[in-house]
């Protein structure tokens, strides 16, 4: 099984990655966790998806960035592998206009479960401050990016989890989406 932990910066994404594994692996399950280094995809999209102009080939591009990600990073012994940050923050990094792209099929077709942590702006920038880590992108950035990952919940990419719960409600509600999952 492979679960994607999305969502925007301070969301709970690598605390829930590790926090999953804990309860997983006590469960008896072999669990993996990948914090795959997005970065460079990152900037492919901000040069490449300019003024609401998708180009023909970034589509496909994504779509092979995603099965090379997906598949060459999943270790063959783990039961299941978390990832935290995918393809779709990428996507919801990018500049401009997302309808026609935003349907990701290759990152479905290898992950079993795509979780989209939300959480506001504002909290981002409270839990930065807690943690003494600035906000990269600023709050307006940081929210035109949360409407992107909510477009993909809309459209039925991710699933939503309301980050903004204490820490241990959102652990059981995504065990719960997970254990759904694994029957």
């Amino acid at each position: 099984m492979i679960i994607v932990l999305e969502g925007i910066d301070n969301s709970g994404k690598t605390f829930q990655s590790m926090e999953l594994k804990r309860i997983l692996v006590a469960m008896g399950y072999s669990v993996d966790v990948k914090k795959d280094n997005i970065e460079k995809l990152l900037a492919v999209g901000r040069r490449y998806v300019k003024d609401n102009d998708v180009p023909e080939f970034f589509g496909e591009f994504i779509e092979g960035a995603s099965r090379y990600l997906g598949y060459s990073h999943i270790p063959p012994n783990a039961d299941i592998v978390i990832i935290d940050r995918f393809i779709h923050t990428v996507y919801s990094h990018s500049i401009g206009n997302l309808s026609g792209v935003t349907d990701l099929p290759s990152a479905q077709l290898i992950c079993d479960l795509i979780i989209y942590l939300d959480i506001t702006p504002e909290e981002s920038l409270r839990r930065s401050r807690l943690l003494g880590e600035p906000i990269p992108l600023g709050l307006e950035k940081q929210g035109e990016i949360r409407s992107k990952f909510m477009e993909m919940v809309d459209r039925g990419i991710l699933v939503k989890v309301d980050g903004m719960q204490p820490y241990e409600m959102v652990t059981e509600e995504m065990m719960g989406l997970i254990m759904d999952r694994l029957g």
